[in-house]
């Protein structure tokens, strides 16, 4: 998780991978791309439409990363532009402004 008190654009490259909670990866996509300078990426990993298991052993939205990803792309997609990756596991996106 990427530090909240940071508000400057001052990244040109971020990866966003580890947590997979879908509220997680878009807590982590939110403020990465405030950091992020327009022009930069970030790369998203595990984006694919597979789904953890909870502890239940059941699938759910909440264990997901693509929903985040999906939905924060959606809601900024005036202010990015998708990178098409060949092998579709991860997804990229530059910022334009």
């Amino acid at each position: 998780m990427l530090f909240r008190s940071v508000s400057q654009s001052r990244y040109t490259h971020v990866y966003i991978d580890g947590d997979h909670f879908a509220s997680a990866v878009l807590t982590d996509l939110v403020l990465s791309f405030k950091m992020l300078k327009v022009g930069g990426v970030i790369l998203c990993d595990d984006a694919t439409e597979w789904r953890f298991k909870d502890n239940n052993g059941t699938y759910s939205a909440q264990m997901n990363p693509r929903v985040a990803i999906e939905n924060f792309i959606q809601c900024n997609w005036h202010k990015v532009k998708p990178i098409w990756l060949p092998d579709m596991l991860q997804t990229a996106f530059v910022k334009l402004c």
